[in-house]
């Protein structure tokens, strides 16, 4: 069995063919909030309507934030989700081009991961503990950050704990700033569906907002009722 993983770049203002809308704009909020909180390697295993995507989130040397790693056909999923386990380590060292990844060197890949960075490998061996012998893939990530950071997405977080040397790489920006008294809130309907931002004595009515609605647009309403936000 070899599994072919193709590559795959996340870039946030152009909707990738293999995504749906609604996935696109998914991936991009993932991304975003590991680079609010500073999750430099944070890795995320993700089960979309058309492929599998295995990707690490990492800054570029721009100072820009990437999703990359790699695409597999759907038929592939159960498989990739089978040797899971042994792949993150394909994240940190990519071969150029496509990955082939053979069922039969997973073993040497569980041990090159656990000499390259073991709180990885002790985060997929988690894993691999959790769903031994389980078919049915869903999303998982692996994270050092606090994985509430990522918000109700769906995915399994398993979160690391790293060792020294780990810390030492890993690049840590630091945490937004705690939320002043006097600062913007968007505070929930309580009676009606009318949503609010309020600043203060300020107040803005935002109307109502589906349940399932599209962040970037409501973040755009939210930027009209304050520009100086």
């Amino acid at each position: 069995m070899t599994l072919t993983g193709y590559p795959f770049t996340l870039q946030p203002g152009e909707r990738h063919p293999l995504l749906a809308p609604e996935e696109h704009e998914g991936l991009c909020c993932l991304l975003e909030r590991a680079r609010h909180y500073g999750g430099a390697g944070d890795i995320v295993f993700l089960c979309l309507s058309g492929c599998a995507l295995l990707l690490r989130f990492a800054p570029e040397q721009d100072g820009a934030w990437t999703a990359r790693g790699y695409a597999f056909q759907k038929g592939q999923e159960p498989w990739v989700w089978v040797y899971l386990p042994a792949m993150p380590g394909t994240l940190l060292a990519p071969p150029d081009g496509k990955l082939r990844f053979r069922a039969e060197q997973a073993d040497a890949a569980d041990e090159w991961l656990q000499r390259h960075d073991a709180a990885l490998w002790d985060g997929a061996q988690r894993f691999a503990r959790d769903t031994a012998r389980q078919m049915h893939a869903h999303p998982v990530g692996f994270t050092r950050l606090d994985p509430s950071v990522y918000a109700e997405d769906g995915i399994r977080w398993y979160a690391l704990t790293p060792a020294r040397a780990a810390q030492d790489n890993t690049v840590i920006l630091p945490p937004a700033a705690p939320e002043q008294e006097d600062g913007l809130r968007i505070v929930p309907p309580r009676l009606t569906r009318t949503w609010r931002a309020v600043r203060g004595e300020e107040k803005y009515k935002l109307g109502p907002v589906d349940e399932r609605s599209d962040w970037y647009d409501f973040a755009a309403r939210v930027r009209r009722a304050f520009p100086d936000a």
